[in-house]
């Protein structure tokens, strides 16, 4: 038990040090639930490009060219917005 303790607290430990932020994944889903929810699914599909393997697809780019420290900071934002219009003021934040 000590050692899964170790592990997880070292993990975390090397996740704060990296600055391990959201996954292409996580930024996708995030963004397609918040426009299907203010505006269905149909919408939400469009905003992600079509599916979130597409996306998905799409963000790993982005992040490769961006880099892991100004891509994690470049969606913090979106991560933490619980409607569209706190997405929207995300981009005048930056």
């Amino acid at each position: 038990m000590k050692t899964m303790n170790r592990f997880v607290i070292g993990v975390l430990g090397a996740c704060l040090l990296a600055g391990c932020g959201p996954s292409p994944n996580d930024v996708c889903q995030k963004t397609f639930d918040l426009v299907k929810a203010e505006a269905g699914e149909a919408a939400a599909n469009k905003a992600i490009g079509g599916s979130i393997s597409s996306c998905v697809s799409t963000e790993e780019a982005r992040k490769e060219r961006q880099g892991m420290m100004k891509y994690k900071d470049n969606n913090r934002c979106l991560m933490d917005a619980k409607t569209m219009s706190e997405v929207q003021s995300c981009s005048k934040k930056s």
